[in-house]
C-alpha cells in the first residue's frame, strides 16, 4: 500500500468512529430531553398540589415559628 492509501484508510476509519460517537451522543441527548420533559411535568404537578394545599391553610393556622 502506498502512503496515500494508508492515510485514506485511516481517515475513513476515524470517520466511522466519529459517526458512531455522534450517534451515541445524539441518543444521550434524546434520552436527556425525554427525562427533562418528564421532570417538568412532575414539577408542574407538584406546584399545583402545593397551591391547592396552600389554599387550604390560612395565615392564622400557620402562626409564627417556635423561635419567636
Amino acid at each position: 500500500m502506498t502512503s496515500m492509501e494508508e492515510r485514506i484508510i485511516e481517515l475513513e476509519t476515524r470517520l466511522t468512529f466519529q459517526d458512531d460517537l455522534l450517534q451515541k451522543l445524539d441518543d444521550v441527548i434524546i434520552n436527556q430531553q425525554k427525562e427533562l420533559d418528564e421532570l417538568k411535568t412532575q414539577l408542574k404537578s407538584i406546584n399545583q398540589q402545593l397551591l391547592q394545599v396552600a389554599g387550604l391553610i390560612t395565615p392564622d393556622e400557620v402562626g409564627l415559628p417556635p423561635h419567636y
